[in-house]
Formats: structure tokens, sequence, C-alpha cells
């Protein structure tokens, strides 16, 4: 019985004064995303080829780039183009996305997403991503996820569930209003 006290006890004092600072100095997920802009021109030759075979496929939907982001406070660097169409309330972006994990060859993942919310917070997502979210469920976020889909059919299979929700309202948001929803 000593002995089983005198395990714990060491292992409570390990815990408290190696595990818990250990744990509290590495660096965690950010409270906020720190957004910079990318001016077209400062794109890689592969991120500009990529991007311009999108918009070209993009504009045949009557989608037009809005701008480019990069999130500057996350470990691996990814890179964000945002479209809008004059003609439909989705918002459409592509993400493209480098994971650097110790031990593991760098692996690619580029992905478009649309997005149309609703007067009533609802949010529709339809995305063609094999990835999926860590995070549960969020209420009232209707997502579906068509792996590898190409954006024409992608737009399709987006516009058949948003018009089972047109009496939600759809919101309309402008260049300037994407980054604070």
């Amino acid at each position: 019985m000593a002995s089983a006290l005198l395990l714990l006890a060491t292992f409570l004092a390990l815990a408290l004064l190696v595990g818990i600072p250990r744990i509290v100095r590495r660096p965690g997920l950010p409270r906020e995303l720190a957004f910079q802009e990318v001016p077209d021109a400062e794109l890689t030759p592969p991120q500009s080829a990529h991007l311009s075979r999108l918009d070209a496929a993009l504009g045949r939907l009557q989608y037009r780039p809005v701008f480019n982001i990069r999130v500057t406070n996350l470990p691996n660097p990814n890179l964000s183009r945002f479209y809008t169409s004059s003609v439909d309330p989705a918002l459409l972006l592509t993400s493209l996305l480098r994971v650097d994990a110790p031990g593991a060859a760098t692996q690619n993942e580029d992905y478009v997403e649309m997005i149309t919310r609703y007067q009533d917070g609802t949010e529709l997502t339809t995305l063609n991503s094999s990835v999926t979210s860590p995070f549960g469920p969020v209420p009232q976020r209707v997502v579906q996820r068509f792996p590898g889909m190409d954006p024409a059919r992608l737009k399709e299979r987006h516009d058949q569930a948003a018009a089972g929700l047109l009496a939600r309202e759809p919101l309309w948001l402008g260049p300037g209003e994407i980054l604070e929803r």
C-alpha cells in the first residue's frame, strides 16, 4: 500500500512539475487568425497556373476572383482565393494547403468550397475536399462533401441544396464583408 501511494505521489509530482509546463509551452492554435492579402503578382508560378485554370472554370459559372489571402499565424503555409458572382449569393473559395509533418513527406491539398449564408444564420457549404474537420458538426450548418468533384458539378449540387433553403433568404456578401464572416 505504501509503495502504491509513493508511486502515485511521484506520478503527480512529475505531472505537475514536468508535464503541465511542457504542455503549456507548446504553441497551440491561435485564438484569431492573422490574414495577409497576397497580390496576384506575388503568387508562385505553380500557384498562378493552378489559379488561372480555376479562374477559367469558375468564370464559366459567372464567378470572378476577389482577392487572395494567406493565414500568417498557422504552422503550415496556405493560400486562399475568394470568388463572388453578381448573379448568385454563394461565395466560392479555393485553398491551396501544404502540410509538413515531422518524419512524413510534404502533402499538398487543394479544394473548392461553396458557401451560402442565410438571414436566419443557416449556412450551406459544399466542398470537394476529402479531408474532414476535426471539429464536431455546427448547428445550422449544412455540409455536403463530394471529394474530387469538378467545380461545375459541385456547383450543381450546391444549387440543388440551396433551392430547398430559399425561404431562409440568402445573404449577399460584398468583398469587404467576406473576412468578417
